[in-house]
């Protein structure tokens, strides 16, 4: 059988030089790149002294904020809320057990916003949070009741 068509017949060689030229620059397989690595932030030497730390990441700051959580009501009464890491579209799931409040019964996710927790129920922010590490407090959208979760 004889091929057919003009790029039958042609070598390896001529295909590859008639498709695009040679690129000079690009590394060879196996050879080291062109360019030097980013230097880690460890090796980067300021004429100010070290650079100063950067904040936690929130992502990583989310993952600690995930868990059981005790909700004082404000009014004496304690309940429990759950912060999931699993995502639902861009907030994450949340949940709450034997809460007395109406606005605290009815969360079904939460967010990390500019260090706050917030609390969502349906898509409306139910409460929004401040604290750090294992306590947030603030207010209940609504009602003005207020709400505290410890660790």
């Amino acid at each position: 059988m004889e091929p057919i068509g003009r790029w039958a017949s042609r070598s390896r060689t001529e295909l590859s030089e008639d498709i695009a030229p040679p690129f000079h620059d690009a590394p060879v397989v196996g050879e080291p790149p062109l360019t030097s690595p980013i230097p880690e932030p460890s090796q980067v030497i300021s004429k100010d002294g070290p650079a100063p730390q950067a904040p936690l990441p929130q992502t990583r700051r989310r993952t600690a904020l995930t868990g059981n959580w005790s909700a004082d009501e404000g009014n004496g009464r304690r309940c429990r809320v759950q912060l999931s890491s699993v995502p639902s579209l861009d907030l994450y799931k949340a949940s709450s057990a034997q809460c007395a409040s109406k606005a605290l019964q009815e969360i079904n996710a939460w967010s990390m916003v500019d260090g706050d927790i917030v609390l969502y129920s349906r898509g409306r922010v139910v409460s929004r949070l401040k604290g750090e590490d294992t306590a947030y407090s603030g207010a209940l959208n609504g009602s003005g009741g207020s709400i505290t979760l410890t660790r």
